[in-house]
């Protein structure tokens, strides 16, 4: 009696793991292909980004609908004007607050060879 319930329980087991292994797709599976987008694909199906981005141009990676796909001389100068300082254009004085707090000018920390800042949003 004993060995009839195992020998039962233990066949169950095994249908039951060979009906796991089917491929037959779920209900939440999709099974149809993708559209076809003019967008090129990497091949696990994300947007292909590849490619060199400068960050000194004004063309934005993203745009609005509608917006052209270049800007026109008016657009871009006015951009340029509204971004501030100019690629090559010396940055005026100023005083600011270094990370420990004291007050900084710009002429007190240019040296020889120029100087990179590093402007960082404080949690205070």
């Amino acid at each position: 009696m004993r060995n009839r319930f195992i020998l039962s329980t233990s066949a169950v087991g095994i249908a039951l793991a060979l009906s796991s292994l089917s491929p037959i797709p779920m209900a939440a599976q999709v099974t149809k292909a993708a559209a076809k987008s003019a967008v090129p694909r990497t091949p696990d199906g994300h947007p292909d980004l590849q490619g060199t981005y400068d960050l000194g141009m004004m063309t934005p990676l993203e745009r609005l609908p509608g917006d052209p796909p270049f800007l026109t001389k008016e657009k871009a100068e006015a951009l340029e004007k509204a971004i501030g300082l100019a690629v090559g254009q010396a940055a005026p004085d100023f005083l600011a607050s270094d990370q420990f707090g004291h007050r900084q000018s710009l002429a007190a920390l240019k040296g020889k060879t120029g100087t990179v800042l590093l402007f960082f949003r404080s949690a205070d």
